[in-house]
């Protein structure tokens, strides 16, 4: 099994990780349904996590799931449209002129679009996920960059 590795008071493992602030033990189910049969490795295991953690409330949960926001609607034309509509008025001409030398940068990369979406996020990330758009991008791509770029006209619809 692997090492722990420690991350803002939890000890995270595989198939259960340890929160110490709150008291809990999370385990996968799978490593509950293991942990159930005598002499296993996982029964062992689920032992010594009850006799070192007495106190610790013991939650099943699946561990193996990831909530990865992959951006699939985060595109050049709504990168664009949303450095045009958040940058302020004055910065907004040397923004885009990066923003055009990055895409001129990324043709000589193996992944052009990775390479432009990683400077996009690195600057804009936080304002992105909070803007209407990001709530708005599943399947309504256009009418979202026109949001974006037209705020006032579309708001009544």
């Amino acid at each position: 099994m692997r090492a722990a590795t420690k991350r803002k008071g939890i000890i995270m493992k595989k198939q259960y990780f340890v929160d110490m602030v709150n008291e809990k033990v999370y385990v996968d189910p799978v490593f509950v349904k293991k942990a159930g049969q005598f002499g296993a490795a996982e029964f062992d295991k689920f032992m010594e996590l009850r006799t070192a953690l007495p106190a610790f409330k013991f939650e099943e949960k699946n561990l193996n799931v990831t909530s990865k926001n992959v951006y699939s609607e985060l595109t050049y034309e709504v990168m664009e449209a949303f450095i045009n509509f958040h940058v302020e008025e004055n910065c907004r001409k040397k923004v885009i002129d990066e923003f055009k030398a990055v895409r001129a940068e990324a043709v000589f990369k193996k992944a052009p679009y990775s390479f432009v979406k990683s400077w996009f996020l690195s600057k804009y990330k936080t304002e992105y996920n909070k803007s209407s758009f990001a709530i708005e991008r599943k399947g309504k791509k256009e009418e979202a960059i026109q949001k974006l770029n037209h705020p006032a006209t579309t708001s009544g619809q």
